[in-house]
């Protein structure tokens, strides 16, 4: 047998240890060492350069990034190296964005082709779809949180609904037309679930959904808006007003695009559902849950060929959050949330004989500690098929997030797996593999250190906000505490509203919650109850367990509402096909300049001419949506869930965010979004119809 050398003599002579009775041990001198760790990186080095045939550019651009690099970075780089693909060949007349695509980095379909069904679909003018948007804006269909159900409160949701239903009918005669095409069910009083049968039961249905409510308008803001909230204002190709994008707007594209394909005489294959819920701003537990328990009873787990709901937008270059360039980010995953109460209570009194603590005081300085104390969550990038981190990948960024990525892409695609192929160039098989093992930088586990460290190297130079996707946030939203000015309050409270990363769970932020809330009932000798049950109860209070308030005071929290992250849908391989259907619709219906994808690097040279398609992403929907209940653990009614807000792609004349009116003053959207949108769900609807592949 072998013997492991010991370093235990300097001079290289027989040096038994005191303890070992076996053959004398040899050791190596420190020099010895240096010229075999020299050797084997040599080894290394000699064996990726005959492995890879490539070209003299590419060896020279490769030995250019390494130059005067240190060992590790050589390691990290050699491995990078034997792990890239062939040169792809450039496509004549392409950007630096197609090229890439073509790379892998940022994959893109092409464009859908037109449906070969016969049908020659007539749309609205654009005069007519915005009219129609903006009567739907001027019927107020607000919801506030805690809303009492529509069977406790009838009338208030019925003076809000009704009227809204009634436009739609009246709107849309064919869909809505008794002897028509369209079924619509009126679902837990004012959920709408319309259906168009289509004549094949095997194929799964397609769900459009958009939702009919919209968020209050703060009345101190009404004199701040441009146009009045409810006004459905039209000037120079906008529409204004409170749900002219969140998200009626994508309610009327729907029903026009319908409406449009009945007149034209489609009669499809594949039933098509249209969801509208009516308290999607309020958690959806009354509107879409109830819809999705009728669509699971009626059709079953898994029953949906794809869920289409609103979401994630065409982003033109101008916006503040675009990546560069125009693009589509429709969302395949989405965060999951948890929305927390914290309520302190203690002593009144009139405000001339304050305790040394208040309540408002106790509970300002709880919610400073959430806000500049320890993270709630740090970002953690969870898995390298993250869509966001696909987002990433399209767009353009710093050279130094930039070359983050690729270390990270090249980091993931490095194993000792992989470099089996590469022995089988040689006849010496074992002798190649030992080598590249005994290297230290091509093991399995040392690819898993290489994606930690790319991993970390990424989040160092990514900005606060595109790392959020990767971090559960916590905000404080609602805070109340006293009702008069010379009254010290018995009681204060905050609602805190968390959006969970996909990683983590609900259940994970009540333990922060319980473990956080615990040292600060200590520390101000409070008692605690964390969601229903006490867990801190200070020695001082057991002597006077009999007076009915604690003589410093308590804390709650409680959970108000709660939903788990959405998985991702299906972004590659055979199960990945309504993705690339859904994307290649994206792709035919918006096309930008194309001097939008300049090359990478190079602002002078404009590589096409004219338009080329957009550029699509998948992204993460950091919201939550109705989608929620479709994919309830109870009933999954799809894997294959697409939060998409079809929009204008051209930048805002006035160099405003069509989105940042969204849940605040001065919501609008574009007239030419419209007509993008009913073009987008028509042709859809089309597609899925016409495929085969799901």
């Amino acid at each position: 047998m072998s013997h492991p050398f010991t370093g235990a003599s300097g001079k290289g002579e027989k040096t038994p240890s005191p303890s070992y009775t076996g053959p004398a041990r040899y050791t190596l001198t420190p020099r010895t060492q240096r010229i075999l760790l020299v050797a084997k990186w040599i080894a290394t080095f000699v064996l990726a350069y005959i492995a890879f045939d490539t070209s003299r550019s590419q060896r020279k651009a490769r030995e250019n990034e390494i130059e005067g690099s240190t060992w590790e970075d050589l390691s990290d780089s050699l491995v990078a190296w034997f792990q890239q693909e062939p040169t792809s060949t450039r496509l004549a007349g392409t950007s630096w964005a197609a090229e890439e695509a073509a790379g892998g980095r940022c994959p893109q379909q092409d464009p859908w082709k037109s449906a070969e069904d016969g049908i020659e679909v007539t749309f609205p003018e654009t005069q007519v779809l915005a009219e129609r948007l903006s009567g739907g804006v001027q019927i107020d269909t607000s919801v506030h949180d805690d809303e009492p159900s529509p069977q406790e409160d009838p009338e208030s949701w019925k003076a809000r609904f009704s009227p809204f239903r009634d436009y739609l009918r009246t709107t849309y005669p064919g869909i809505h037309a008794d002897e028509g095409p369209v079924k619509l069910e009126l679902v837990n009083e004012h959920g709408l679930l319309y259906t168009l049968q289509g004549s094949d039961d095997s194929l799964k249905p397609l769900l459009l959904m958009a939702h009919q409510d919209v968020v209050p308008v703060d009345p101190q803001t009404v004199d701040d808006w441009t146009y009045p909230p409810f006004s459905g204002a039209i000037v120079n190709g906008t529409v204004w007003g409170r749900g002219s994008t969140d998200a009626k707007a994508w309610l009327f594209s729907i029903l026009s695009s319908i409406e449009a394909l009945i007149d034209s005489g489609f009669k499809p294959r594949r039933t098509v559902l249209i969801s509208f819920g009516y308290d999607e701003e309020a958690q959806g537990r009354y509107g879409a849950k109830y819809i999705a328990d009728r669509i699971a009873e009626r059709y079953g787990n898994d029953s949906l060929a794809m869920i289409v709901d609103e979401g994630n937008p065409v982003v033109p270059a101008t916006e503040p959050n675009s990546l560069g360039f125009p693009i589509a980010l429709p969302a395949v995953e989405e965060k999951g949330n948890i929305h927390i109460r914290v309520k302190i209570e203690g002593r009144g009194g009139h405000s001339s004989s304050p305790p040394d603590r208040t309540t408002i005081g106790l509970l300002s300085e709880f919610v400073s500690s959430l806000e500049t104390g320890e993270n709630l969550r740090p970002p953690v990038i969870p898995d390298l098929e993250s869509a966001h981190l696909k987002m990433l990948h399209c767009a353009r960024l710093p050279a130094v997030v930039d070359k983050a990525l690729k270390d990270l892409d090249a980091a993931a695609r490095s194993s000792f797996e992989d470099l089996r192929a590469m022995s089988e160039l040689f006849s010496g098989k074992y002798l190649t593999l030992r080598l590249l093992q005994l290297s230290g930088a091509l093991t399995p586990s040392s690819k898993q250190r290489r994606i930690a460290k790319a991993e970390a190297a990424l989040l160092s130079v990514l900005p606060e906000d595109l790392k959020l996707p990767w971090s559960t946030t916590q905000t404080p939203t609602v805070f109340h505490g006293g009702i008069k000015l010379n009254a010290i309050p018995t009681s204060a409270q905050v609602e805190i509203d968390h959006r969970i990363a996909l990683h983590q769970t609900p259940e994970g932020v009540m333990q922060w919650y319980k473990t956080h809330l615990t040292h600060f009932a200590q520390k101000h000798d409070l008692v605690l109850y964390a969601f229903g049950r006490q867990v801190v109860l200070p020695e001082m209070w057991l002597a006077s367990a009999k007076e009915t308030m604690p003589k410093v005071g308590t804390v709650h929290i409680e959970v108000v509402s709660s939903s788990a992250p959405v998985p991702r849908s299906p972004l590659s391989g055979p199960e990945a096909a309504p993705w690339r259907l859904f994307s290649s619709v994206i792709r035919s219906v918006w096309s930008v300049p194309a001097d939008s994808y300049t090359p990478r690097g190079d602002d002078s040279t404009v590589l096409t001419k004219g338009e080329v398609p957009i550029i699509v992403s998948p992204s993460q929907m950091r919201g939550n949506t109705d989608t929620r209940h479709m994919l309830s653990p109870l009933h999954p009614l799809s894997r294959h869930v697409f939060r998409f807000g079809p929009a204008s792609a051209l930048p805002d004349p006035k160099g405003r965010s069509q989105f940042a009116g969204v849940h605040n003053v001065d919501e609008f959207f574009r007239v030419e979004g419209l007509e993008r949108a009913v073009r987008f769900y028509a042709d859809l609807v089309r597609a899925v119809d016409q495929t085969r592949e799901f």
